[in-house]
């Protein structure tokens, strides 16, 4: 038989870890890669696969997720808010937006929450002045959602394997600002939207200052060209061609 083994992002992140779970889990994961040597890896991103071969994982491959979300009724105009959609949880960044981002601006946006909550601590974030809670959305709320916010923001302090909701949001037609790192930065190329480093929330200042400043013919530009890109780039007609191949 022939196995071809799939890696999305948190099994390698986690073999990273300089801790005890992260030594152990790392030990295993080198071990199935000499017990499976012959066998090939399709990694969701280049960070990933580089992760994979530092495993040990000789025969590696990159075929990127896509989305079937898409909206064909993207507005020029927006609602003047940031949108978050994930896990309410330390690692997706979304007390850093609130406390460190938007509290240190003269005139900061709101910014609507989508996603369920899986951190409690977190969810006190949701108690700001600032944010507006929806819960969990439904796919087709989730799609008007990026598209008439000013801005998608994907702000993840831990490393992302791909950044899906990214790709999902510039594909409804929405403006994206995200962190600057791992397969989410992969994602987040100049035509899809902005990147900032997340340790500097200067950076993620002057992103959201820059999009709040486009005129409403930039801005329809802008997100007409990044939806033709994100559709075309994040398709599963590709994933299956380039899986196949493998």
């Amino acid at each position: 038989s022939r196995v071809i083994l799939s890696a999305h992002g948190s099994d390698l992140n986690l073999a990273t870890k300089n801790n005890l779970p992260g030594r152990l889990y790392a030990a295993y994961v080198k071990t199935g890669a000499r017990m499976m040597r012959r066998s090939r890896l399709i990694a969701n991103s280049t960070w990933i696969a580089e992760l994979a071969e530092q495993l040990g994982f000789a025969n590696v491959d990159k075929v990127a997720l896509a989305t079937d979300m898409r909206s064909d009724n993207v507005s020029d105009a927006h609602n003047g808010c940031l949108f978050f959609a994930g896990r309410i949880t330390p690692s997706k960044g979304l007390s850093f937006v609130v406390n460190e981002v938007l509290a240190r601006m003269e005139s900061p946006p709101g910014i609507r929450v989508a996603g369920t909550i899986w951190d409690e601590k977190e969810a006190q974030t949701l108690d700001s002045p600032l944010v507006e809670y929806l819960g969990k959305l439904a796919p087709e709320k989730l799609m008007a959602e990026y598209g008439q916010s000013m801005a998608v923001i994907v702000p993840s302090l831990g490393k992302e394997g791909f950044g899906l909701v990214a790709a999902e949001a510039a594909a409804c037609g929405a403006v994206v600002i995200a962190s600057d790192h791992s397969g989410l930065a992969e994602v987040v190329t100049p035509d899809i939207g902005l990147v900032a480093d997340i340790d500097s929330p200067d950076q993620w200042i002057a992103a959201i200052e820059k999009v709040r400043s486009w005129t409403s013919g930039k801005r329809a530009a802008y997100t007409r060209d990044a939806q033709s890109v994100a559709s075309a780039r994040y398709n599963w007609d590709r994933v299956a061609e380039e899986t196949v191949a493998v």
